[in-house]
């Protein structure tokens, strides 16, 4: 059966991949606003903004500070960030006296 109208290929409520932070940071180059970006990546203007705001990262150009937007320093962020969101493992937190227990 086919559907004119697929939602299968929705990336609504989804985190972003590398895909789409090298696209945000190449029409960012070429001058792109970020509700244009946003729409045509199919995504909310504010998740373009906030990516924008986390992956921005200042360089010296030509004896200059320049802000600058890198897809691998949003990735960066994002990996730390979603490493630090995860609660240990409680067997982890308590292994010696689990050790303990089994002898």
């Amino acid at each position: 059966m086919d559907y004119p109208n697929n939602t299968t290929d929705s990336r609504k409520n989804k985190h972003l991949n590398y895909e789409e932070r090298m696209f945000i940071q190449l029409r960012l180059r070429d001058g792109f606003t970020p509700y244009k970006i946003a729409k045509q990546l199919g995504r909310a203007q504010n998740t373009i903004l906030n990516e924008i705001r986390k992956g921005t990262t200042t360089q010296i150009v030509a004896k200059k500070k320049v802000d600058v937007y890198l897809a691998s320093t949003g990735k960066a962020v994002y990996d730390n960030n979603r490493k630090n969101s995860c609660k240990p493992f409680k067997r982890l937190e308590c292994s010696a006296f689990i050790d303990y227990a089994t002898k």
